[in-house]
């Protein structure tokens, strides 16, 4: 299944001087020196990323356990290198969910190595934890507020420009942050002379992160989780589905309500190495470098780690059921309906994204055409799989229906479309409009080399045994939904109801 679209979180862009100011010119300037001397050689033009021919992706595992992914491409004159981590909550603290998320935000700040005085900084940390702390338990202390107030501006004077004043000069090109769903990325830019340097800054992010100001994220992320709470109204049914599905999931804890507290540096720390460790993460390096040459320096680069093995337990799959389970929530505003199907084993992700737009995605799809047979005006359906994100798509697959009149049988009225999609060939046109609205989404994403390498290291994270592939996607068939939707809908539902 594609990721959703990307919620992009510049990246600090403090004064830089000269250098910093040049970079993107010297990186242009690179480029066409390059398609130059091609030219000269009487080289055919370099193609455009969604154009070129494909190379064979390259696996390869460094001494620390990070995962690389290496696209070779001469017709790409820069090399993007993205970083992808986990943010689906299996690396919060129980009490502190979205801490991880909040650490991922703060991780371009700098390192101990570019502090000015490592001890007193650590030192300031403790102040600013233990007053946290008080103004948390007693929020209308004005003077402990202004404490806090206080020493929030005095962390102003670690430098923070350093490390992103190194990024530059290494080179690294516009270092981006961004979230997709239970996944972080940090891409950037750079040139294939430089993988060494950059690699050793990346290592040093890693290991030495300084996490500062971290407070202020984590009050942005538990901003966020109160709207969230507040603005869902499958909320309660999402918990539930996940208890009678997949109990112990991190994220039926994100779903309860959000306790305000400010976790301490040293929660927010442990949070960070276990999300960052190098078995938790991959990278993927795609342009105009050689895969020997890179392969060797990268051994070199990221030859150890300092952090320590996470020791937190893989996260839960599906339950095997042995019948169907439903449940009823009361309360809600509107009748509405959660269904879900554990994935099998083996799905393909293409297949899955036909299939959840076919199913659910709109009123042309096939729920939405029988909502309105059943004369449900203004109900709205919508399928995800998997859900939630999970390596190789152990999750469910959810339809979910909210209607707008209390006619009953919403539950009946899913199965019975569920069965249908299950025995029933798709229409060929409908089927052709999904394909080519998917190819089209793909062509336009894979103008700029690096969205495409975001996309496609984001694959490698989620579908690890896929092998990534660069090319526009093939048309999904008929059988092939069909298949998939008859081995799912073959198990055993879970039907949580929501009722007024």
């Amino acid at each position: 299944m594609a990721p959703p679209r990307p919620e992009s979180r510049p990246s600090p862009s403090p004064p830089l001087g000269a250098l910093h100011a040049l970079l993107p010119l010297l990186l242009v300037a690179g480029a066409v020196a390059q398609t130059k001397a091609a030219t000269d050689a009487n080289a055919p033009a370099p193609a455009t990323a969604a154009t070129a021919a494909p190379f064979a992706p390259v696996a390869l595992t460094t001494p620390d356990g990070s995962r690389f992914v290496l696209l070779p491409d001469p017709s790409v004159p820069q090399v993007h290198w993205v970083i992808v981590s986990p943010l689906d909550g299996s690396d919060d603290p129980a009490g502190c969910e979205g801490l991880a998320r909040a650490a991922f935000r703060t991780s371009l700040r700098g390192t101990w190595s570019t502090s000015p005085d490592p001890g007193r900084e650590r030192a300031a940390n403790a102040d600013l934890d233990r007053h946290w702390d008080l103004m948390m338990k007693d929020p209308r202390d004005e003077a402990i507020a202004a404490k806090v107030r206080d020493l929030n501006a005095a962390a102003l004077q670690f430098d923070v420009v350093e490390f992103a004043r190194l990024l530059a000069a290494a080179p690294a090109h516009r270092p981006e942050l961004s979230e997709q769903g239970g996944c972080g990325t940090l891409a950037l830019t750079t040139v294939a002379p430089a993988l060494g340097d950059v690699g050793r800054l990346l290592v040093e992010r890693r290991d030495q992160q300084a996490l500062r100001r971290f407070q202020n994220e984590w009050l942005l992320v538990f901003g966020t989780r109160i709207e969230a709470f507040a603005g869902d109204p499958l909320r309660p049914l999402r918990a539930e589905l996940l208890a009678l599905s997949m109990p112990g999931h991190p994220l039926e804890r994100a779903l309860q309500v959000p306790v305000p507290i400010v976790p301490t540096f040293e929660r927010a720390m442990v949070a960070w190495q276990r999300s960052q460790h190098p078995d938790r993460t991959v990278h993927l390096l795609f342009g105009d470098f050689d895969v020997t040459t890179a392969t060797a320096t990268l051994q070199a680069t990221f030859a150890s780690t300092s952090l320590p093995r996470p020791d937190a337990e893989p996260l839960p799959g599906p339950r095997a059921l042995t019948g169907s389970r439903r449940s009823v929530v009361p309360g809600l505003a509107l009748p509405c309906l959660l269904a879900g199907w554990a994935l099998p084993a083996g799905t393909d992700p293409d297949v899955l994204e036909v299939a959840t737009s076919l199913l659910a995605d709109g009123p042309a799809s096939l729920l939405g055409q029988e909502l309105a047979k059943a004369g449900l005006v203004g109900a709205t359906c919508a399928a995800t799989a998997p859900w939630p994100a999970a390596a190789d798509g152990r999750g469910l697959f959810v339809l979910e229906v909210i209607a707008a009149t209390s006619k009953g049988g919403l539950d009946e009225l899913v199965l019975r479309v569920a069965r249908t999609a299950a025995t029933t060939m798709p229409d060929a046109a409908r089927l052709q409009t999904i394909n080519l609205e998917r190819q089209r989404r793909w062509r336009t994403m894979a103008q700029d080399p690096r969205a495409l390498a975001r996309s496609l290291a984001i694959d490698a994270f989620l579908w690890p045994t896929r092998t990534p592939r660069r090319t526009a996607p093939v048309d999904v068939t008929g059988k092939q939904v069909q298949e998939l939707l008859a081995r799912t809908f073959a198990g055993h539902p879970v039907l949580v109801e929501g009722r007024p």
